[in-house]
């Protein structure tokens, strides 16, 4: 029996590989000969002033971190993503082992965004579709079509995990990009779960040297400012402002008070806060204020701008069918 789940609940995200209390002494070693050092500063440990020299210079620029960042891996074991998740993670820096379906039958398991969720009419078509689909699916299993041909016609939410392994470099900049509100979902809720994973990871640290490259590199994994790289809903959920007087170029191609990116967001403030990014709290406090007085919540968005999904959609070939 399909399962289809209530936005991303029920995802599920493990760190497997860190290196911890070890990455101070590793940087030590690798930074030691240096052209500017003589390299004879003795074994490391967080109390030899040269190696505190030596990370200092790193967090305050002095000197390259090559190895810090991009010299050790971070891995994570990922649990029911959808396909579409998928797609897009594999465009990160990186390297990725997910579960195949050319040799196994498919999972009748879905990820469905909670606005769509919240609608019956939807989910009644939906499961009624998804129904058909199985169906077919299960007669050409019986009928020994391969695995990798019946795979074709499973939906694009069904869910898959795997494995992803990124230097740390890599894993901070996509943490950095992909945890925009104004750009992803789905994606968004993933890097958020790594990082949390990573955060909690760093508190336990007992090494000082390592707890302090740590901090200085978590810095990276969000250093955003506001959000004018495309029209997905441009600056809209406004975790910083738009800039006075600067004007975007057109509407907003979605409208952001009607995405399941806004409900993940609010139920991060009541149930994760800790996913909560600096400043969200504040923000998601704003326009829930605002809802609960009666006003509108500010959109560039525009139901008559051509590119919008409610004037495009009539434009394909299959919709008077």
């Amino acid at each position: 029996m399909a399962k289809f789940h209530n936005g991303y609940e029920d995802i599920k995200v493990r760190l497997i590989a860190f290196k911890g209390n070890d990455l101070a002494k590793e940087v030590y070693n690798f930074n030691k000969y240096a052209e500017f050092n003589e390299g004879n500063f003795g074994d490391y440990s967080p109390d030899n002033p040269e190696a505190q020299r030596i990370i200092e210079e790193i967090v305050t620029g002095k000197t390259f971190p090559k190895y810090a960042l991009e010299g050790q891996n971070v891995a994570f074991q990922i649990e029911n993503i959808s396909r579409i998740c998928l797609a897009q993670l594999t465009r990160e820096r990186g390297f990725f082992c997910s579960a195949s379906g050319d040799v196994r039958p498919l999972t009748q398991d879905f990820i469905v965004p909670r606005v769509i969720y919240q609608n019956k009419e939807w989910m009644s078509k939906i499961e009624a579709a998804q129904k058909i689909l199985e169906d077919v699916y299960i007669d050409m299993c019986e009928a020994g079509v391969t695995y990798m041909e019946s795979r074709y016609f499973g939906l694009h939410s069904q869910t898959i995990s795997l494995t992803y392994n990124a230097s740390f470099s890599d894993w901070a900049r996509s943490c950095n990009t992909r945890t925009e509100n104004n750009f992803a979902d789905e994606i968004n809720h993933i890097y958020r779960l790594m990082r949390n994973e990573v955060r909690k990871e760093i508190d336990k640290l007992t090494d000082p040297l390592s707890k302090k490259l740590y901090e200085w590199m978590f810095k990276f994994t969000d250093n955003k400012k506001w959000y004018n790289r495309d029209h997905t809903y441009n600056n809209d959920f406004a975790r910083f402002p738009t800039p006075e007087g600067y004007e975007f170029s057109e509407p907003a191609h979605n409208d952001w008070r009607n995405s399941s990116w806004k409900l993940e967001l609010e139920n991060y403030y009541k149930n994760s806060p800790e996913l909560l990014l600096d400043g969200e709290k504040e923000m998601i406090e704003k326009w829930m204020t605002a809802e609960k007085n009666g006003e509108e919540l500010p959109t560039t968005y525009d139901p008559n701008f051509e590119l919008v999904a409610e004037k495009r959609i009539k434009t394909v070939d299959y919709y008077n069918r």
